[in-house]
């Protein structure tokens, strides 16, 4: 298993919005930005930007290229539901944008959400599953593959709502990045790993991805920090990805350009400790 991060990639860091979950890379100084990520260790990165790409699809690849530094996959959050939104594609279309771009920049998948709303209403379900369906055709007239993050506060956010809209949709092409904190009730802090492992055996062989944040409860509330601030295990986590069959990356979130080392540095510690050489 390697270690990377998730990035936007901004025109200057003053894009970046107030309590951002990633390190903004500036596309003006792209080829230092991306030497920046591989000396800290990270051998690939997802990306993402807001609007239209900050820079031609070329020099992206170019610059990722020249440092050895890997593309994991391109972020393509949206809202579904929902035409308000901050995330980096601002409807079905941006998707379907963003699908097509994957392969020129060297990547094979995409990452995006199943639509903020609610699982047990037919008409949330069907505008979902209609807009999935075009992103699913779009990902197999490109040979994509989609992503979808975990959070049960979306229709399709569980995997076992992913495995439900990939069989309703007959296709291949939609399957899991996997993030525990997203879907963890204060409950399933007490029985780890038997969580984890639940959820990757009912991802099975749709398992795309994996993404490196933490959780914690206050008051009840779940908040979702960066590694290391907060109370997943790490070693259980990364041993039943393992135990799972999947060696990909462990993408870090919810951290900036302040807080991505020591992130880095806990979840380095905790794959040596899951996985010895």
């Amino acid at each position: 298993m390697k270690i990377g991060t998730v990035v936007t990639l901004a025109r200057g860091l003053d894009e970046a919005p107030p309590g951002a979950h990633y390190p903004q890379l500036r596309v003006e100084a792209l080829a230092e930005e991306v030497a920046w990520a591989r000396e800290f260790g990270f051998g690939g990165l997802q990306i993402g930007w807001r609007g239209a790409p900050p820079a031609e699809p070329e020099e992206i690849a170019v610059a990722f290229g020249a440092e050895g530094v890997e593309v994991i996959a391109l972020s393509a959050y949206t809202d579904l539901l929902g035409a308000e939104h901050n995330w980096p594609c601002k409807d079905l279309a941006a998707v379907k944008d963003m699908i097509a771009l994957a392969r020129p920049l060297g990547t094979d998948l995409i990452v995006t959400w199943g639509g903020f709303g609610d699982p047990s209403d037919p008409e949330d379900v069907r505008v979902v599953h209609s807009a999935l369906a075009e992103e699913a055709a779009c990902a197999g007239e490109h040979d994509v593959r989609i992503a979808i993050e975990l959070y049960d506060r979306c229709v399709v956010g569980t995997v076992e709502q992913v495995n439900a809209a990939r069989e309703a949709l007959d296709t291949d092409a939609l399957g899991v990045m996997m993030d525990p904190p997203n879907t963890m009730q204060e409950a399933d802090l007490a029985d780890l790993p038997g969580y984890y492992h639940r959820l990757m055996d009912a991802a099975g062989p749709w398992l795309f991805g994996a993404h490196a944040k933490d959780v914690l409860f206050e008051a009840g509330e779940r908040k979702l920090p960066g590694p290391g601030e907060g109370a997943q295990d790490y070693v259980a986590y990364i041993r039943a990805l393992a135990e799972a069959g999947y060696d990909g990356y462990l993408a870090i979130e919810h951290v900036n350009r302040d807080t991505v080392g020591p992130a880095r540095d806990y979840v380095a510690a905790k794959l040596a400790e899951a996985l010895p050489r």
